[in-house]
């Protein structure tokens, strides 16, 4: 339990997190896959690779056949029609608003930090009524480097000049819980989203709970 008062940030991720799961991965990864291939780069550097993992990689393959401004010109427009084709069924989670509210209000810092575009991502806490709540909101657009790198999280921390130790993580996914480890933040995965708990076996969170209206027992809020 975190019931001791040392957490002073809690950061969120957004798809399955706080909203419906709508992602269409196998279609998007695929086609990304397609983008890249049509850059030069080989087909087998990202076979076993996400959307996300393929962006990272991408950036750091040494020599890559296309530099980053390259592979934003051609790959962005992708990554936004996946991000704004989920949007349009985005549904908020059981306990998302609430949970929001009850943290802001016990005066903890509240973030997001997602792997989706700014242009949806904006879109889709105005349109749920969830924007009051945060104190900072990070799309892929303002990060370099993609979960499950922990980029997005440690300018999270440092925009909020909050310490790793005093701050948790919320996602969904095994991309979350390597984000969180890369930056030293313990994390919280929420049941239902992405990943299983058969799937987060071989890399556990700190906490599985069930929903989220659980966070505020979890910080003692």
């Amino acid at each position: 339990m975190m019931a001791d008062g040392s957490v002073r940030a809690v950061l969120f991720d957004m798809e399955g997190t706080l909203v419906s799961f709508e992602w269409r991965l196998e279609e998007g990864e695929a086609e990304l896959r397609r983008g890249y291939e049509a850059l030069a780069f080989s087909p087998e550097t990202f076979a076993t690779e996400s959307y996300s993992g393929m962006w990272n990689l991408a950036l750091r393959t040494p020599d890559a056949p296309a530099d980053e401004a390259a592979l934003h010109l051609a790959l962005d427009p992708v990554y936004d029609r996946y991000d704004l084709d989920a949007l349009s069924r985005w549904q908020l989670r059981d306990g998302a608003s609430e949970t929001l509210e009850a943290l802001g209000r016990a005066g903890l810092h509240v973030g997001l930090v997602s792997n989706i575009g700014r242009r949806a991502l904006s879109a889709g806490i105005e349109d749920l009524g969830i924007r009051p709540w945060f104190d900072l909101v990070l799309s892929r657009d303002d990060v370099r480097f993609m979960k499950p790198d922990g980029d997005g999280l440690r300018r999270a921390l440092d925009i909020l000049e909050v310490e790793p130790a005093e701050a948790l993580f919320v996602g969904d996914s095994r991309t979350d819980v390597a984000a969180a480890r890369d930056a030293g933040v313990a994390v919280a995965i929420i049941a239902g989203g992405e990943s299983t708990r058969e799937a987060l076996a071989a890399a556990p969170p700190d906490h599985y709970l069930a929903s989220l209206s659980e966070i505020t027992g979890l910080l003692g809020v």
